[in-house]
């Protein structure tokens, strides 16, 4: 049996998530980073406690967002300066 706590179900639900977004748009009110964090605490709040040793936030956090870097990559034509702004807003 599967973990729900999976690199790939992480990756699955992220792609989900990423697919809902209507706007990439980084706006002052953070909306999108807002989205991305409650998106960050919902997938933490998931894995069973016993396995959160193993699975904390960094790991959630580094599969979701190699998930959405992926994504913007593949299905939007950014340029390199909205992935710099996009990382120094999230990590605020």
């Amino acid at each position: 049996m599967v973990s729900i706590s999976s690199s790939n179900l992480i990756r699955q639900c992220t792609l989900e998530f990423c697919k809902r977004i209507k706007s990439w748009k980084i706006d002052k009110n953070n909306l999108l980073l807002n989205k991305m964090n409650l998106f960050l605490k919902n997938e933490y709040n998931i894995i069973p406690e016993n396995e959160r040793i193993g699975k904390g936030s960094s790991y959630i956090s580094t599969y979701v967002s190699k998930e959405i870097m992926n994504y913007l990559k593949k299905i939007i034509n950014i340029d390199k300066e909205y992935y710099i702004e996009l990382s120094e807003k999230a990590f605020k």
